[in-house]
């Protein structure tokens, strides 16, 4: 199946082990629909600047546990291909609280939340 090299190219974000495990996913997303990546690949997708594969920087040996997000992102420059770490956020909290950038961000919000009520 036909992977784009947008997508072949955006592996390098990835940590070496990660490599090979991410390009058999996209090989098996091509082989069940292969249109689906070469659309995806010429469409406006976040993250841009090819870090799609960003959160496996992290070497796949150091993971113990892997969180699972989903978007839509509030605003492009949230998008940076880590889960829950939103780029648009500097500071999490303002004099009135979380800060408007965190509220902006569902599930960072969600994430504070959850913190805050099992902090007591």
């Amino acid at each position: 199946m036909n992977v784009p090299q947008t997508f072949i190219d955006a592996l390098q974000l990835a940590a070496p082990h990660w490599q090979p495990v991410l390009e058999r996913g996209l090989q098996a997303v091509a082989a069940a629909d292969a249109g689906y990546l070469e659309q995806l690949a010429a469409e406006h997708y976040l993250p841009t600047g090819g870090r799609i594969f960003a959160a496996f920087a992290q070497p796949l040996n150091a993971v113990r546990y892997v969180l699972v997000g989903e978007g839509p992102y509030p605003r492009e420059q949230s998008a940076t291909g880590v889960c829950f770490m939103d780029g648009a956020v500097k500071d999490l909290w303002s004099d009135a609280g979380l800060s408007k950038p965190v509220n902006r961000a569902t599930s960072l919000r969600n994430f504070m939340k959850m913190l805050m009520v099992a902090d007591g």
